[in-house]
């Protein structure tokens, strides 16, 4: 894919901020600035999710730390951007085309090199991952509200040993991108329905509501730098019920084809167990009213060994209607895409 990138000119010469006398080069061509950041792992965007290009609409926080020579531990540097207590918020300026600190201007150091991480978005007011002694990225105590169940959080890999902005020319033998590159991850899970039915019908069936419930709207999340493995989402709790759909009906009219659930609300939601979590269900047929609760936990979510959503990927709920009942075929997709299927098949019952 191709990398598109937008400046983010960063602010002011910090020598009195490093104390191992980094020489600081002033120059308009010496100005650090970032490449649009690349997110990882999507196939599909859906509303409320952040892909490629990084949207201009958005701003992310980003942190620099000083090395003489090289990385060694993110510890072992002195601060260069940000500090311990909060890093430099960089946002789409028009003037610019580009992301920009507002009214501050970082430069490279001429000797030694620079490493970076970030997070996105900058203004969510419980997402703000720092960088712990012990070399995790962590934030605590993250909430995703009733009525924030659309944000999708992202932090990123670290940018190491930098020493100016990256040049990268594409096949043309053009500028693809200038700027540091920052690589964002997935932080949560993206859940989505979708509904069909197992046959045609005279009558019709109408779908009136969907509703998550009991899934877990608050925790920990803690990812270790060197680890080449999906972060952890611990400390789990306050349970709420997340309404992807109300007030309507939708008359289900497709077979084969499952059919997006319409006006849903996105879910992108704490990676969790489903040991509770329930997907109500409401529809109508022959103007009769009827819910069925379905314990997602009883469901096989794609090629995962436990039902549960994984941090970075989206799961697909399928809801095919009959007369007599109804059932779910789940999948995960690339987010990573996690197909789940209600009622079990015969050959998953054996």
């Amino acid at each position: 894919m191709k990398k598109l990138f937008f400046a983010a000119i960063a602010g002011a010469a910090l020598a009195s901020c490093v104390s191992n006398e980094a020489e600081i080069a002033p120059k308009a061509d010496s100005r650090i600035s970032f490449a649009a950041p690349l997110v990882s792992s999507i196939t599909r965007v859906y509303e409320g999710e952040i892909s490629n290009p990084y949207p201009n609409n958005e701003k992310f926080t980003v942190f620099a730390k000083y090395y003489p020579t090289t990385f060694s531990t993110w510890t072992a540097g002195e601060w260069y951007i940000g500090t311990a207590d909060g890093g430099v918020d960089v946002a789409y300026n028009a003037s610019l085309n580009g992301w920009a600190p507002d009214g501050t201007e970082y430069y490279w150091p001429k000797n030694g090199s620079l490493t970076f991480y970030a997070y996105s978005p900058a203004d969510y007011e419980s997402w703000k991952p720092a960088i712990t002694a012990s070399e995790q990225m962590q934030a605590t105590a993250v909430s995703i509200p009733a009525d924030a169940a659309d944000v999708d959080l992202l932090y990123s890999e670290l940018a190491k040993d930098k020493h100016a902005n990256d040049n990268i020319e594409n096949n043309n033998g053009n500028s693809e991108y200038y700027g540091v590159e920052l690589k964002f991850k997935h932080a949560l899970s993206s859940i989505q329905f979708k509904v069909k039915l197992d046959s045609e019908y005279k009558t019709d069936i109408k779908l009136n509501k969907i509703e998550l419930k009991q899934a877990k709207s608050e925790g920990t999340f803690s990812w270790t730098l060197s680890a080449d493995e999906n972060p952890t989402w611990e400390a789990l709790t306050a349970p709420l019920d997340y309404t992807v759909v109300s007030g309507i009906d939708q008359i289900v009219t497709t077979v084969d084809t499952a059919e997006a659930v319409a006006q849903a609300v996105p879910m992108i939601l704490l990676p969790q167990t489903l040991t509770d979590v329930v997907a109500e269900v409401t529809y109508t047929i022959d103007g009769r009213e009827s819910t069925t609760d379905i314990n997602l936990s009883e469901l096989k979510h794609g090629e995962q060994a436990a039902a549960e959503w994984q941090p970075g990927k989206r799961y697909i709920y399928t809801i095919t209607f009959s007369l007599k009942t109804i059932y779910f075929d789940p999948t995960v997709s690339d987010w990573d895409t996690v197909e789940v299927s209600y009622p079990k098949s015969e050959l998953e019952n054996a």
